[in-house]
């Protein structure tokens, strides 16, 4: 059985928002409506209930309705006839059911050449079926109505003395907005009975009565706060029949046998049913019986991994022992009643144990507690996991346990027949993986591809995962059937072959291809849950798959190579087959297996996360076919840190109007699966450990060469990762047509001799210098520094351009804030420069004029520190005018010449120095020359941007880190 905590009974932990906005979504179409080529849609239906053994008619409202609709049930179906007054907005259907076929609440789906609709709850049951009328001339029935709002109604029957009389609305079950109550009046117009929201049906309401005299007896049905939203539908039945609400035990061995008694409304308290487990873990319904005339839902059970036991009575006092993994099931008869069990685990174990009641329907809230080995000790408990009251602990067992006792017990001492509870025991670390779908439908077209998109939770198993389809029409192909190993996203293309329409109902399995040492882990995907999927989550695994009308458009796609070259874009020729008499421009969009990274923004003044799209796999700008052409070539952005696993990239086309406006078709390009591949690599000719001086006099070296990949030809800086906090990196820069290095590695005197490992030598582009966090990368050779003790090097007092200076604070004399000496907040001396939004600046300041060298000499200056803090809003910046200009060089590339803290850029291009904004007086220390290599310095711009204001303070210019460190700051 697949792990407790995301795939038995009905708890997912992959919510709907990640599966399918994080995960699984395309990027947005702005202002383009898909109209042909349109699969059926159901919208509504007259009656919310079908006969077995019986003609039900049924009228389906929605679009694409066309005369040659059959509907599909899930169940085999005797006969169906269309009335000829049929559109494609209306049909009327006379449908004809078996007798002898499982009751319970099905997906009713519309089918024809365009496809195959949505799916739409209705019950399937013996009951003969009607919409909602004020009198029932025969009982039971299924009644089928509608309220919304403060909307109430009535339906009469006539009743017996000492009849015992059911009645049950299906709402929630069936997808309907309605928060029913029931009410049972007799002929007086005195309430007999009621029912409202019951969370074991789902939301739905039952109550049964005995009633006390002979005449007629009325049914209110209203929603809860007479605020009912739409839609209000509801199917209520009345009369005498059965249903069955639980199955215990729940879980079944897979492959084995169990006897199984079912557990619900006017049901013998010995009603059992001997019940064969799939040979694979998996949700699965109570088989039906021609014995049992139920209606309802049908009890679900899975196919359990592991051993599943049952509570056995104990003659002796022993408690009964269960292994790691197993379940175990068991029932509260009694009040106050705990059950207690021991656990064989060895010592430091760490445990998953779980309880599943809620979730089974049983009433039990249930408290779960973990005792030492003489069950005196309380050694954990818990009574509700988060957002339900199913409880769970992840425990450790103490070292020298050799087993454990576990109590469950009601939080308030109830108990009965229906207080069945399932308890599993399993090891945390357990490998496992849950996979998720976000469409219940796949409509694939003749000749074409539909895309079918797989979200992946990984838990202790990062492998391969080989997916298949059970039940797929052999007219149906599957392309690109395996998520690689770290991906979680997969992305599985289905082809349809020319021949006539098909279609069925699949499940979408996932196998583990390196299985543990605990054997082969095997998960069938699962769409977001539903009241109804909640008590039947086998209808969670169903995808309704169906061929469609060809394609009026076919794509495919030749990349230039089957890598993806970090940093760079991979180039493919693209080629649009439409069919004849279609025209239109083709545009262009990228699917694939990454998960976008993130990065956080402020969005009213909140920390918000939102994709990184820059570090994303997309195309560049909006490629298109233009509508005389059949071909073009799109290039894909390849991010310089994108990890290096197996991708998978899909390549989608949408045929539009003539107008551009409406969406004709949709076609996919194969699969391109590819790893990302590193344009250039370092390697050291000298040895990995050198001595590194601490100050002046001879240090060590690393030496090597850079391998570039052909077409490669970007400067590159070699430097150093991982040194201690504060220490800046060494480095040096090879040129564009060089291949050779030599790096030298001094460090500040005074630092401690010892051996510094965990360091690595790397290269990284210097196309954008200043931009090295979006860099391309080379390999990391790790390298270890044995410090040496140099001489202090002589200092020299930085240049100093604020500290207390009302001139300086004067001379920033432009731009659209207000500018004024702050006092009362600052990092030494007496005050600070308090700017306000947006900015205070001048391009040639009196005090600067000097220039920025990697060796500077008298009057030249490499290191810069300031001091600044942030009042408000979202970002703070520091602009350098270089040689009298502001920002970037000409062309938008190269040295962006600004620093900021907070989200995005500082107008347009600026090197992030913090993603946060400073709340507080924070001192910042950068290397110009290596942020921005060599240039003049004329001027600065403060810019607090947004928000009240910004504080600058400590403003100098330093040759080393040691000069700026000899000017301590006056508190």
């Amino acid at each position: 059985m697949p792990n407790s905590r995301s795939y038995i009974w009905f708890q997912n932990r992959l919510p709907a928002s990640t599966i399918i906005r994080g995960c699984l979504a395309l990027l947005a179409i702005s202002g383009v409506v898909t109209t042909s080529q349109a699969a059926p849609q159901i919208k509504n239906v007259n009656l919310r209930g079908i006969q077995s053994g019986g003609t039900t008619v049924l009228a389906i409202d929605g679009e694409g309705l066309t005369s040659d609709t059959r509907l599909v049930l899930g169940l085999p179906v005797a006969a169906q006839n269309v009335k000829p007054s049929a559109t494609d907005r209306r049909i009327e259907v006379e449908l004809t059911l078996p007798e002898k076929v499982p009751s319970g609440l099905y997906l009713l789906r519309a089918l024809n050449a365009d496809g195959v609709s949505n799916g739409v709850p209705v019950g399937v049951d013996s009951l003969s079926q009607s919409v909602i009328t004020d009198r029932i001339e025969t009982l039971p029935a299924a009644l089928t109505g509608s309220v919304s709002g403060d909307q109430s109604t009535r339906a009469t029957f006539v009743g017996k003395k000492g009849e015992t009389i059911t009645v049950e609305i299906e709402a929630r079950r069936l997808l309907s907005e309605l928060n029913p109550v029931m009410h049972l009046y007799d002929a007086r117009g005195v309430q007999v009975a009621w029912a409202q929201s019951d969370r074991r049906l789902a939301g739905d309401a039952r109550l049964t009565a005995t009633l006390a005299a002979d005449g007629e007896y009325t049914v209110e049905v209203h929603d809860a706060l007479y605020q009912g939203r739409s839609p209000g539908y509801f199917r209520l039945k009345i009369g005498q029949f059965a249903s069955a609400d639980m199955a215990y035990p729940s879980a079944i061995k897979q492959g084995t046998q169990a006897l199984v008694q079912l557990l619900g409304t006017n049901l013998d308290s010995d009603t059992k049913i001997e019940v064969q487990a799939p040979p694979a873990p998996r949700f699965f319904p109570v088989p039906g019986s021609e014995s049992l005339k139920l209606t309802g839902i049908r009890p679900t059970l899975s196919s359990s991994e592991f051993d599943e036991a049952v509570e056995a009575p104990s003659t002796s006092g022993d408690l009964q022992t269960i292994a790691v993994p197993s379940g175990i099931h068991g029932r509260l008869l009694t009040r106050g009643e705990e059950d207690r069990f021991r656990i064989t685990a060895a010592g430091s174990q760490k445990l998953r144990l779980e309880v599943y009641a809620l979730r089974l329907g049983s009433p039990l809230d249930a408290v779960l507690t973990v005792y030492d080995t003489s069950g005196k000790n309380v050694l954990a408990t818990n009574d509700d996991q988060p957002r339900m009251s199913d409880s769970a602990l992840d425990f450790t067992a103490p070292a020298d346990a050799k087993d454990l006792v576990v109590g469950l017990k009601d939080l308030i001492g109830r108990g009965g027949g229906d207080y069945v509870y399932r308890l599993t025991v399993l090891p945390q670390d357990r490998p496992d993986f849950s996979l998720a779908l976000a469409d219940e439908r796949v409509n694939v077209p003749r000749g074409g591809r539909a895309l079918v998109r797989v979200a992946v939770e990984r838990r202790g198993y990062n492998g391969p995962i080989d997916l298949s389809f059970d039940g797929l029409p052999p007219s149906i192909a599957v392309e690109n059937a395996q998520i690689a190993a770290g991906n979680n996203i997969g992305l599985v293309l289905l082809s349809g072959s020319m021949d006539s329409g098909d279609h069925a109902t699949v499940r979408l399995v996932g196998r583990a291809t390196e299985p543990p040492s605990t054997g082969d882990v095997i998960r069938t995907a699962m769409l977001a849950p539903n009241p109804l999927t909640q008590q039947q989550p086998w209808l969670r695994e169903e995808i309704a798959v169906a061929l469609a009308k060809p394609a009026p458009l076919q794509l495919a796609w030749e990349p230039a190579t089957t890598s993806l070259p970090l940093g760079d874009k991979l180039s493919s020729t693209v080629k649009a087959t439409r069919a004849a008499g279609m025209t239109g421009a083709v545009r262009l969009s990228l699917v694939t297996t990454q998960q976008p990274p993130k990065k956080t923004i402020k969005e009213n003044n909140q920390d918000k996360q939102v994709d990184d799209v820059g570090r994303t796999l997309r195309l560049e700008g909006t490629p298109a076919i233009a509508a005389d052409q059949t071909e073009t070539v799109a290039n894909t952005i390849v991010p310089a840190d994108l990890p290096e696993v197996t991708y998978g990239l899909v390549l989608r086309g949408e045929l539009l109007s003539a107008d551009g406006k409406q969406v004709v078709a949709t076609a996919y390009a194969p699969v391109l699966s590819a790893r990302p591949a590193r344009p250039v690599s370092v390697a050291l000719s000298s040895a990995e450990t050198i001595e590194a001086r601490a100050g002046l006099g001879e240090t060590g070296k690393f030496t090597g060469s850079i391998a570039r990949q052909a077409g490669f030809n970007q400067p590159l800086r070699v430097t150093l990762e991982g040194l201690p906090a504060g220490v800046p990196s060494p480095f040096a820069d090879v040129a564009a047509d060089a291949n050779e290095f030599e790096l030298a590695v001094r460090l500040p005197h005074g630092m401690k001799a010892e051996a510094l490992k965990n360091v690595y030598l790397v290269a990284v582009s210097l196309a954008s210098p200043g931009d090295l966090e979006n860099a391309v990368r080379t390999n990391r050779v790790p390298v270890t520094l044995n410090v040496v003790a140099g001489e202090k090097p002589p200092a020299e007092p930085p240049l100093r351009i604020f500290e207390d200076e009302e001139e300086f604070a004067n001379s920033l004399n432009q731009g659209g804030g207000q500018v004024r000496l702050e006092g009362g907040q600052k990092y030494s001396g007496a005050a600070s420069v308090r700017v306000t939004p947006d900015q205070r600046f001048n391009p040639a300041l009196p005090s600067l004029g000097v220039k920025i060298r990697k060796d500077p000499g008298a009057g030249e200056y490499r290191y810069l520190r300031f001091a600044w803090r942030k009042q408000g809003g979202n970002q703070i910046c520091l602009q350098l005018n270089h040689d009298g200009a502001w920002g970037p060089m000409p062309g938008g590339t190269g040295a962006k010449f600004r620093y900021h803290a907070g989200p995005g850029d500082c107008f347009g291009a600026s090197l992030r120095v913090n993603p946060r904004v400073p709340n507080r007086m924070t001192l910042v220390t950068r290397d110009l020359y290596a942020d921005f290599g060599e240039f003049t310095l004329t001027g600065l711009g403060l810019s607090p941007i947004d928000g009240q204001f910004a504080l600058f303070d400590h403003i100098y210019l330093g040759r080393t880190v040691d000069d700026l460190d000899s000017v301590k700051p006056e508190k």
